[in-house]
């Protein structure tokens, strides 16, 4: 549920409600009219103040912050089908403003997908290391994905506060062939390269334990993430795991309906709901935490193809597995099997974490 920390009222009338790392007052950076709202702390709270010079020192003048942020909107509003990626809505929004990606150079290489290269680059000047995301413009193209690459940047960019198990975005970037994320701290490598070998029940739930964590914060933005799977998955530096692809996230704060209804994501992790194309919405992130966890405790998904792979045409007998929920292969140990079916139950209602987003709007 969501924790609400001040009340911002005039005269009787309550006008707004915030919570952590929300903000009030930022009429008085544009001009010297005083507030005309009362604010009340409603448990023991926190409060930073910073004064109109102070913040156009090191942020430049609010108003040009609220053009950029209506031109985003804007564009999100006429982003369609069909838009060309090299005029994609996909500003230079960096701090500093001078930044530039060949004010970087390479650290070394992540991992690549069919659209984009992840990197550790370091800034030239100060020293500061990173994770860049290069997304090619050809290839979104190609392969019909300008749309998702639009859809991630405004998620990554809306969340209301940071999380530690998401990467922060420093900036957004783009030349003539790529756009590009830049996200704060350094990754090292890939979830999957950790499950070569199966990982002991302990290891499994700290790490299920942790996407749970991360998912329970999404939903809050109302966000439903929909890319949980080793390869969607990260560790940085320190160990710490991160969510870091949200090509096939959806926001629902502009859905009428509360749900999404197309087919995406790895098909060994898809809930029933989300292969019926009935309409899905948080509940399948918790399903594929469980799919997560038996393929951590026994090496393996339990719907995939029995041989152990995943072509084209095998992906209609893993759908067809998943909707009569019929597995090919068991978790091994039983607390581990149990834990593992409490988030991947046919009931959406029954899965573990479903409790933890009731009453998030999703209107």
């Amino acid at each position: 549920m969501l924790t609400w920390l001040c009340l911002l009222t005039c005269i009787s009338s309550l006008l707004l409600s915030l919570r952590v790392c929300r903000y009030f007052g930022e009429r008085a950076l544009l001009n010297d009219e005083p507030r005309a709202a009362t604010v009340t702390a409603i448990k023991k709270t926190t409060l930073f103040h910073i004064g109109r010079l102070a913040f156009e020192e090191v942020l430049g003048p609010l108003q040009l912050i609220i053009d950029q942020d209506r031109k985003h909107r804007e564009a999100r509003v006429s982003t369609g089908s069909g838009l060309d990626s090299t005029n994609l809505f996909w500003d230079a929004d960096v701090l500093p403003p001078t930044l530039r990606h060949g004010d970087f150079s390479s650290v070394c290489h992540i991992s690549s997908n069919e659209v984009s290269v992840l990197s550790v680059v370091q800034h030239r000047v100060s020293g500061n290391v990173y994770t860049l995301r290069r997304i090619s413009k050809e290839k979104l193209d190609e392969m019909a994905q300008v749309d998702q690459a639009v859809r991630e940047r405004f998620i990554l960019t809306d969340l209301s506060a940071p999380c530690q198990f998401i990467p922060n975005v420093v900036a957004t970037m783009k030349d003539e062939n790529s756009i590009m994320l830049l996200f704060a701290g350094r990754l090292a490598v890939e979830f999957h390269t950790l499950l070569e070998q199966p990982l002991s029940e302990d290891q499994a739930k700290f790490y299920a334990a942790s996407v749970g964590c991360a998912l329970s914060f999404l939903h809050q933005e109302q966000v439903m993430y929909r890319g949980v799977a080793p390869e969607f998955l990260s560790l940085d530096e320190t160990g710490q795991l991160k969510l870091h692809d949200f090509r096939v996230s959806k926001s629902l704060k502009e859905s009428s309906e509360g749900k999404g209804f197309t087919l995406c994501g790895t098909p060994e992790y898809l809930a029933p709901e989300l292969v019926l194309q009935t309409g899905h919405s948080y509940p399948v992130d918790f399903w594929a935490v469980g799919i997560l966890v038996y393929e951590m405790l026994c090496g393996s998904t339990p719907f995939g193809d029995a041989s152990g792979g995943v072509s084209d045409a095998s992906e209609k007998g893993i759908y067809e597995r998943i909707c009569n929920h019929k597995q090919v292969r068991r978790a091994s140990g039983a607390s581990g099997r149990e834990w593992a079916r409490e988030w991947a139950r046919v009931g959406e209602s029954g899965r573990v974490g479903t409790s933890m987003v009731e009453g998030v709007a999703t209107g």
